[in-house]
């Protein structure tokens, strides 16, 4: 098992939840996201838990539907799990 947590702009939110739904993904885990940098732009986090086999689909999904162009999210985290 693994957890990707990730951190989007909110506008981004929609497409990513269609996305993981489409690869069979029914929970995640929402939490408005709040930093500081130059630009005060909303973000969410999204937690996702996925079995090992599940992690390379989800991954590129969150990377690919966040920012088609430029595949890229603001931060992805898979943090060991035991």
């Amino acid at each position: 098992m693994k957890k990707i947590e990730t951190i989007i702009e909110t506008n981004r939110l929609y497409n990513i939840q269609v996305a993981l739904k489409a690869l069979g993904f029914k929970d995640i885990t929402l939490s408005e996201a709040k930093g500081f940098n130059l630009e005060f732009i909303p973000k969410i986090k999204i937690e996702l838990i996925c079995s090992d086999d599940q992690i390379e689909h989800a991954v590129s999904t969150i990377i690919d539907t966040a920012d088609p162009i430029e595949n890229k999210t603001e931060y992805l985290f898979i943090p060991l799990m035991k």
